[in-house]
């Protein structure tokens, strides 16, 4: 029922029509003026930081942080909102990443169970995403210290960051749209579980 009905008020003497929305997470219509709020928010932000131009330099950078699939859309969002909480408290994390955005993004595998991830643009210096490297024979320190806070089963990437205006719409899209792309029932189950929940968010400096 989203724009379906109005509100009305009164300004300057005059009656003002808006279309009253229901800002549902499911709602593909709130979502896109979501995905523009949020981004005219903080773009100002981000165009204020450099964009890290290799791997060794500092600057943002993209991060995505997943888990093992559960059959629990709420087992894994919980779980996987606790892991980074715990990684963001890590002296590792505290001294590379001065801050940053996270988006939510959770679908349906193929073998029908839920992926969730974190999409991340932060502002660090270099992170080694490397597990079981040649040389050390062993993760780098930041694949060990997520796999330490989600007890050995979670994985990453890192990727560069081209622009500060794509990369931002890039984590807000997914965060918009997961909830789109899934079955009626599965949107029932997400809209359940992510209703108190902020699907985007800052932390750091």
């Amino acid at each position: 029922n989203c724009s379906q009905q109005w509100n009305t008020f009164m300004c300057n003497c005059k009656f003002v029509r808006f279309k009253k929305r229901c800002y549902y997470k499911v709602c593909p219509k709130c979502g896109k003026i979501r995905v523009m709020d949020l981004f005219n928010k903080f773009i100002p932000v981000f165009k204020k930081k450099r964009i890290a131009r290799s791997i060794y330099d500092n600057g943002l950078r993209f991060v995505t942080l997943t888990t093992k699939n559960k059959d629990s859309l709420e087992e894994a969002k919980d779980e996987l909102y606790l892991f980074f909480k715990k990684l963001r408290n890590r002296k590792y994390w505290i001294k590379k990443v001065k801050g940053g955005v996270a988006g939510f993004h959770g679908k349906r595998g193929e073998n029908g169970l839920w992926n969730v991830h974190f999409h991340l643009m932060v502002d660090s210096s270099y992170l080694d995403m490397k597990s079981q490297d040649v040389k050390r024979k062993k993760d780098s320190k930041l694949v060990q210290e997520w796999k330490h806070c989600t007890g050995g089963d979670g994985i990453l990437d890192i990727r560069r960051v081209r622009s500060h205006e794509g990369a931002l719409r890039y984590i807000l899209n997914y965060v918009a749209g997961c909830a789109i792309e899934l079955s009626d029932e599965d949107k029932v189950e997400f809209f359940k579980v992510t209703f108190h929940e902020r699907l985007f968010f800052s932390f750091g400096k």
